[in-house]
């Protein structure tokens, strides 16, 4: 090859080069740099050019050699120097090349990359499950469904190959992080989705592992546990894996760790709240106890004090300690005081003070409230409600406070308009993101739509989080039963699931908004001087902007869309899900096992984040496997199941 053939080679692969895909994050707080380069690709140009370098010289002696040197040594020279070069233009491919003062290298990594030993794993959209299948199979239902079964396996595979026993997957570097203390927390999580799934050889080995001796919620040297999360995450995991299997191991596992949590209700008597954090900690001169050091501030978030109840008062149905069935009934006893004290509209601040539960906005009892049916308040309306399914709807306790907390939510918190749907650039419909963007007809018109507006004192925020899409589940939940089942014919009925609709459609669009991956959350934007055709002529019209953009792989709208689908089986709702699924699929999955969240979903996955979160396989990959599945897989219309804030299905007890 010639010098300039060369240098054009050289020239073609840089531009290749530059315009790969970035596969990790840059630095935080500057611009996406490009030193995160597939490393094969530099190793190509490096080698390359020094084989353009190499042929240069042997020109300019091959000159010199004309004007009287000896021609057969140069000869033999030019040989050996053009073998030279052309083993370090082809050879690349079987080995990398070594580093020498004088090897042109790419720049070193950002210091918070992947490091280069480990920067193998590459985001990659997955085989086709069926090839050449045709296209009426991909919308079976049981294709789908092994296709997000088929999801789960790859992110367990990943996890059970990288992190066995810790809490979660980092995919990229292939390691762990242990959060949660190092308890297992995925594991636990995924139980009841592996056994839902039917991978019975998987769910076997995770009991296995639970059972040996390997495992502890405490450590020699705790760290700082959540109450909240570890209760909704691994008390609602373990028995949620006892009332699916009956397997005595399972309730073993939660009572040791209910005796953990009981010290965040020690000396905390009604109306004061638990306390927020504990350490569990395994002393020395104790190897077979443990210990555990809560505490908590002036301040308790909502959502925090009000989620603990579906999972400690299925506990205390189940045990027969009555150190664990009192932990039953004192939390319990905070739901009921929150619930209480709420005013007339059923919603109490997000803010409670820890001393009595009393609202705030400021850390003092000033009686003002921040309302927010996402961060920091959603979990509470959702358990006020569930309480009342757990009851089988037999409490009248908590179906008054379910009718309260519905009624502040539509005349209170629920805002109206008629959504114009944004037209994608062209730019975004590349090869990455084709499943999202090539939807149909009905979603590139106007519709109707609804959202819960957010309250800071007397401030109204028009700014929804993604958490807050998980609101049509309530509303199925709270709609009139009748004969153990939905009663669909009721006009209350009718008018919850019109706002779940309309809800649903306005989370779909943050979705539809990056062409697959919803952000974290957006500014609803009102025109009240436009109007537009709708069955509702006093609707302004309104259109979303991005807020927060990073994806979490947040599973509240595929958790809707289940609700929906069993409430009315409009297939727009199984839809809707295969969409979000597939670019799921398409945008986050990592070769060699798990799945990431995103910094910048806008233009795809181009910031991956290298976490896999634990409720990804417990809620997102779960709720989306349930929407394909029959109505009697854990039926949530009925009076036999609840699921709680993390997915985890719940029996309900008879009593």
């Amino acid at each position: 090859m010639s010098a300039p053939r060369l240098a054009a080679a050289a020239a073609v692969d840089e531009h290749r080069l530059n315009d790969a895909w970035p596969l990790y994050p840059s630095v935080p707080g500057k611009r996406r740099s490009r030193t995160a380069w597939d490393v094969g690709a530099q190793h190509c140009i490096a080698w390359r050019r020094w084989g353009q370098r190499v042929r240069r010289q042997t020109l300019i002696w091959w000159n010199g050699a004309r004007r009287g040197a000896s021609s057969t040594l140069l000869l033999l020279l030019l040989l050996l120097l053009a073998a030279t070069g052309w083993l370090g233009l082809y050879g690349v491919i079987r080995a990398p090349p070594y580093r020498s003062a004088s090897l042109s290298v790419a720049p070193a990594p950002p210091a918070n990359s992947v490091p280069l030993a480990t920067r193998h794993p590459r985001l990659v959209p997955p085989p086709p499950l069926h090839p050449g299948s045709p296209e009426h199979e991909e919308s079976d239902p049981a294709y789908r469904r092994e296709a997000v079964r088929r999801a789960f396996a790859h992110a367990w595979h990943g996890y059970k190959s990288f992190a066995w026993g810790h809490d979660e997957l980092r995919p990229l570097n292939r390691t762990h992080n242990d959060w949660m203390n190092g308890i297992a927390l995925t594991m636990i999580d995924a139980l009841d989705t592996l056994y839902l799934m039917g991978m019975m050889d998987e769910f076997a080995a995770a009991r296995d592992y639970l059972a040996s001796g390997q495992h502890s919620f405490a450590k020699p040297q705790g760290k700082e546990v959540s109450v909240f999360e570890v209760n909704i995450r691994a008390m609602g995991g373990l028995m949620s894996a006892y009332h699916l299997s009956g397997d005595r191991v399972f309730l073993h596992k939660a009572e040791e760790l209910g005796h953990l949590l009981y010290g965040a209700f020690h000396q905390r008597q009604p109306p004061a709240m638990p306390h927020r954090f504990c350490w569990f900690i395994r002393p020395p001169h104790l190897p077979r106890g443990a210990l555990s050091q809560c505490q908590s501030g002036k301040v308790a978030f909502l959502s925090e004090c009000g989620s603990l109840q579906l999972e400690l008062r299925a506990l205390a149905a189940a045990t027969d300690d009555p150190l664990l069935q009192q932990l039953g009934v004192r939390a319990d006893q905070v739901l009921r005081g929150i619930a209480n004290q709420a005013p007339s509209d059923g919603m109490p601040s997000n803010l409670l003070m820890v001393d009595d539960g009393s609202s705030t906005v400021d850390g003092e009892k000033s009686g003002g409230r921040v309302i927010n049916w996402g961060g920091t308040g959603d979990s509470y309306y959702e358990y006020v409600i569930k309480s009342y399914v757990q009851s089988r709807r037999t409490s009248s306790f908590w179906k008054y406070h379910t009718e309260r907390v519905m009624d502040g939510l539509q005349y209170t918190v629920l805002r109206q308009g008629v959504l114009v749907p944004q037209e994608v650039p062209r730019r975004r419909r590349s090869r990455d993101r084709p499943h999202l963007l090539d939807d149909d007809e009905e979603d590139r018109t106007p519709a109707n739509v609804s959202w819960p507006v957010r309250f800071s004192a007397d401030t109204e925020i028009d700014s929804v989080e993604h958490l807050a899409c998980f609101l049509p589940s309530l509303l199925v939940l709270a709609a009139p039963h009748q004969g153990g089942t939905l009663h669909r014919t009721h006009p209350r009925t009718q008018r919850y699931l019109q706002l779940g609709d309309e809800l649903a459609r306005l989370c779909y669009e943050m979705y539809r908004l990056n062409g697959g991956l919803a952000g974290e959350n957006v500014i609803v934007v009102v025109d009240r001087n436009r109007t537009i055709q709708s069955p509702y002529a006093d609707r302004p019209v309104v259109f979303i902007a991005r807020d927060v953009s990073t994806y979490a792989q947040r599973p509240e709208l595929l958790e809707a869309l289940f609700y929906l689908w069993r409430a009315t089986h409009n297939p727009k709702y199984r839809e809707w899900g295969w969409r979000i699924f597939r670019a799921m699929e398409s945008l986050t999955r990592v070769d060699t096992g798990g799945y990431v969240s995103c910094e910048d979903p806008e233009y795809g996955c181009r910031q991956p984040v290298d976490q896999m979160q634990s409720f990804f396989l417990a809620e997102t990959l779960k709720y989306a496997y349930l929407l394909f599945t029959d109505d009697d897989v854990v039926d949530v219309l009925g009076s036999d199941w609840v699921l709680n804030t993390e997915g985890h299905p719940l029996r309900v007890s008879p009593s």
